[in-house]
């Protein structure tokens, strides 16, 4: 299963995932810094990125690359409030029952002017405070005014100048007013020294929680476990400084400790969800010639077999399942891509055409993870009902299914959006790099879009100077750079490619290939040509499916785990999937 999360922007996403068993991947397939907690991802996202995937490993495998945080703190106690010591081992353990005691940790470097910090802390105790300040250009060794109430204990628990956020049980509840729900507020020191309380609708700051601090510049965020503070606007953009954690014991007694602290120096892109974008087993019934059926699939599949074996069949029905809710580009929705591939364009036409081509006189049924698509026939209108996993950014393209028939279609496409691919400096260099690889003519890093014939079309300029249209070049050459610049266009999570070697000569095939190899998500590829299959299989490790359709409309599938021992003999596919001995 491969799962994704869409991501803005440079710095850090925690995205709601158990990743035990999954590796995170960015949308290049480069492995990138996360590491897993508490149901969660940390994740560090570079510029350019647009989503982070989660493709399945081994099951005892856990994202654990923690470089990107921030670890190196000084950590320093005060003994009576007066000795101060550097200690060089630390158990998480601010304060233990002492009095008239402080601990503090002190980065070594400057933080910010962005930076995300989330501490999860367990007090217990009456009466001592707990203090997170940053942007301090020195260690805590003071006190804060408190507009003249003293947050009590030693007075080394703050850095002169700087913001702090915490907490005093005994100090927070003077200013509680008889009637109020909210038995605790947060207390914010600003960098005159003096406190405001900030109430938060949580009973009790003592036991175990999760504060966190997030500074973009000058926009401050503060939450206690789920319950955030409106945005708080300093007065001025902050500059970088240090952050500092203070435990602090006066004449009464209390446990502080930090559980764990987490402290990324950069922006933080906020909590992303995740979605399922690719299948591990595809139950279909009803759908086309096949009246039922299973697919188990791998993250690289080659599907191979006979004409009318169900190859174009299930991708179709893989496609409906992953695209139900988006409008692919170039056409209004799924099913209305899939009839233009078999020559429907006349909407007048397409209800009829649906009814005989879905065999809709029974419900059809495709069923994939959390996905379920549900197409039924009624009053001369097809309706489809998606169950599961719903949710789509607009605009987001799950899939893209690609057929030599739809280039006219996608080249289209590409020139309605032009503006913006135009902009896509990198991947035109790129794609045309790689065709200058295997062509005979060499192309300079560039396309143009301009008028031919009363309307506009792409233009490639040779390295000797001349321009040279996008329809002169063979199709083979067109699909290539039209599915390259697609992909990176809409980034879809799945590719299901039909009848993959069709206009595409071997180095250009080869070239595709390599791609693959660059894609975290999911690719589903058909072929008459079972050394294209081979190719695919050794190249990428893919999974080698064979598929007939038996009478009755029943789905075979056999996985062939040794092609190049069939290759050898020069068996059929059709042969492979009924399962006849191989000599």
């Amino acid at each position: 299963m491969i799962y994704r999360a869409k991501v803005e922007g440079e710095g850090l996403a925690i995205i709601n995932f158990d990743a035990k068993g999954y590796k995170v991947y960015d949308d290049h397939y480069n492995l990138v810094g996360a590491f897993a907690h508490n149901g969660k991802v940390y994740v560090n996202v570079d510029k350019g990125i647009t989503y982070i995937y989660f493709v399945k490993d081994k099951p005892d495998t856990l994202p654990d690359d923690k470089d990107f945080l921030v670890h190196d703190f000084k950590v320093v106690k005060y003994e009576d409030c007066k000795n101060a010591k550097e200690l060089q081992d630390f158990d998480g353990t601010l304060i233990n029952g002492e009095t008239n005691t402080a601990t503090y940790l002190f980065t070594r470097k400057e933080i910010g002017p962005s930076f995300y910090l989330e501490v999860d802390y367990t007090y217990e105790g009456e009466g001592d405070n707990l203090i997170v300040g940053f942007l301090a250009e020195s260690e805590p060794d003071s006190k804060a005014n408190c507009n003249g109430q003293l947050l009590g204990g030693c007075d080394k628990y703050y850095a002169k100048g700087s913001y702090a956020v915490g907490f005093n049980p005994i100090y927070s509840r003077k200013l509680q007013t008889p009637n109020s729900p909210i038995k605790d507020s947060i207390v914010l020191v600003n960098p005159d020294g003096n406190c405001e309380l900030l109430p938060i609708n949580i009973n009790e700051v003592k036991g175990r929680h999760t504060l966190k601090i997030v500074l973009n510049y000058s926009s401050l965020t503060i939450s206690l476990d789920r319950a955030e503070l409106p945005p708080i606007y300093l007065a001025s953009n902050s500059k970088p400084g240090h952050i500092y954690v203070v435990g602090n014991s006066g004449i009464l007694t209390s446990k502080i400790r930090i559980n764990s602290l987490i402290l990324y120096d950069g922006k933080y892109l906020g909590v992303k969800e995740v979605q399922q974008v690719g299948f591990e087993k595809v139950r279909i019934k009803n759908f086309k010639g096949i009246s039922e059926g299973s697919i188990d699939l791998g993250k690289v599949n080659v599907i191979i077999g006979a004409n009318n074996a169900g190859k174009t069949s299930l991708l179709e029905a893989l496609y409906l399942l992953a695209s139900a809710e988006q409008k692919p580009a170039g056409f209004n929705d799924s099913i209305e891509l899939l009839a233009y591939l078999h020559g429907i364009e006349n909407n007048a036409q397409k209800s009829r055409f649906l009814f005989h081509f879905y065999n809709t006189q029974l419900p059809v049924e495709i069923e994939g993870g959390k996905r379920v698509v549900k197409i039924t026939y009624d009053n001369n209108i097809i309706k489809r009902v998606l169950e599961g996993d719903k949710e789509v950014t607009k605009g987001e393209q799950r899939s893209l299914f690609i057929n030599s028939l739809l280039l006219r279609k996608y080249i289209s496409y590409i020139e309605n959006n032009w503006e913006t691919i135009s902009n896509m400096t990198d991947v035109i260099k790129e794609v045309i790099s790689d065709i200058n690889e295997v062509n005979n003519e060499e192309y300079i890093p560039t396309i143009t879009f301009e008028p031919f014939g009363g309307q506009n079309t792409f233009y490639l300029m040779r390295s000797d100077g001349k321009r040279v249209r996008l329809f002169d070049l063979g199709e083979g050459l067109q699909i290539f750079l039209t599915v390259r610049l697609l992909y990176e266009f809409l980034k879809p999570g799945l590719i299901l490619w039909d009848d993959i070697e069709s206009h595409l000569n071997p180095k250009l095939l080869g070239r595709i290939i390599a791609w693959f190899d660059d894609i975290p998500g999911q690719i589903v590829v058909t072929t008459h040509n079972l050394d294209v299959a081979e190719d695919i299989v050794e190249t990428l490790g893919a999974r080698c499916l064979a598929v007939d359709i038996k009478s009755g409309g029943k789905l075979i599938i056999r996985e062939i785990e040794d092609l190049s021992k069939y290759l050898e003999l020069g068996l059929d596919p059709r042969v492979i999937v009924r399962g006849e001995t191989v000599g």
